[in-house]
């Protein structure tokens, strides 16, 4: 067996690519029923939780070229924009949310007319009641109107040309990344069921498997700024910065491996009284940390999951030594780069960060 696995790579790599024929329609929409529970953060916030989640969404998307590099790389079947709502399991302390996000869709593995994805969106959701120190002070959860809505979806879908069966497992997490307290956030899960219909004139695309090269090594610096609050007793607005550089090697086309340096400046540290008083000096809200970090990357597009310990500091961190962040990063050339991410504490989240970079590319020797 091993010997067949040899000689297949090597005819794979001397041929450079291999065509198969696909038919596929350009638009699709989906209309789905999710059933669930909510799994709230700590033990002692079960009791808010008390009417059943369920909830309804609308998919809009269409099924891009199978040809294009990073649509290929990643077996892209599908992006879109999707609009969910649904009650978040007390009407009348929690109430509901309204949420739209962009989202995209992975074929993981199929069978005949059955296939298996993954979908991966995120985008804002609207809440309907949030905390309020005297008309709602029994939500503990979540203390915005606007919060992020980040969702992972584990789905089965029946072809049957023009329409789909759809049935699969949700998981969805919605918070503000601490720019307002309370902030525990909403963690759910729910099983869908559902269908889909695919639009347009059925093509048959000659899709082209080729051996992608390694992506290049690259080196990065990027500025970023946020702000956040620090409890719910603590009426302030903080400012915090963040200088990230590091340095990246392309293991394979979609991916590459790396490590850095953070210098972070927080104003929220050590602050003393809640009215400031005594203020903290500026060395004791300077932290400085190293990471590694791993990043997808979709053509222009990556996104980077970090891992971080603190290294140096004056005031002890709050939460732990060891932080994480997860961000997307969009090139907009050949040097400059934008981000959004989200710092954390595992699953604590510290705040939303927006920053812009430079880069540049080390080309591997051959």
């Amino acid at each position: 067996m091993k010997w067949i696995l040899l000689i297949g790579l090597i005819f794979y790599w001397n041929c450079g690519f291999a065509q198969k024929i696909l038919e596929q329609r350009t638009l699709s929409t989906s209309l789905i029923y999710h059933h669930g529970l909510s799994v709230p953060k700590t033990p002692e916030l079960n009791y808010i939780i008390q009417d059943k989640l369920s909830a309804k969404e609308i998919k809009i998307g269409f099924h891009p070229n199978p040809n294009k590099s990073w649509i290929n790389q990643y077996s892209v079947s599908e992006i879109g924009i999707a609009y969910y709502q649904g009650p978040l399991g007390s009407d009348e302390v929690l109430g509901e949310i309204n949420s739209i996000y962009p989202y995209i869709t992975f074929r993981l593995s199929n069978w005949k007319n059955l296939n298996l994805f993954t979908s991966i969106g995120t985008g804002i959701g609207i809440v309907s009641k949030s905390f309020h120190p005297v008309e709602n002070y029994a939500n503990k959860l979540i203390g915005s109107k606007y919060n992020a809505h980040v969702n992972l979806n584990f789905q089965l879908k029946y072809e049957l040309d023009p329409f789909n069966l759809i049935g699969g497992i949700y998981f969805s997490h919605i918070s503000n990344g601490s720019t307002k307290h309370p902030n525990s956030g909403f963690n759910y899960i729910t099983s869908n069921i559902g269908v889909s219909i695919d639009w347009g004139k059925r093509k048959k695309i000659r899709k082209v498997d080729i051996l992608y090269p390694k992506l290049d090594n690259e080196f990065f610096f990027i500025s970023n700024h946020a702000f956040k609050e620090k409890s719910a007793n603590d009426p302030h607005t903080y400012y915090v910065s963040n200088l990230s550089t590091g340095y990246l090697w392309g293991i394979n086309s979609k991916q590459r491996l790396g490590f850095g340096i953070d210098l972070f400046y927080d104003e929220s540290i050590n602050r003393g009284d809640w009215n400031l008083s005594p203020e903290t000096d500026f060395e004791n809200r300077i932290y400085q940390g190293i990471f590694i970090g791993h990043d997808f990357v979709f053509s222009r597009l990556s996104f980077s999951a970090q891992v971080g310990v603190y290294t140096y500091y004056q005031s002890k961190p709050a939460s732990s030594s060891l932080y994480n962040r997860l961000a997307f990063r969009y090139k907009i050339n050949k040097h400059l780069l934008i981000n959004l991410g989200l710092k954390a504490y595992l699953d604590q989240s510290d705040y939303i960060e927006f920053g812009i970079g430079y880069y540049f590319n080390k080309t591997k020797k051959s």
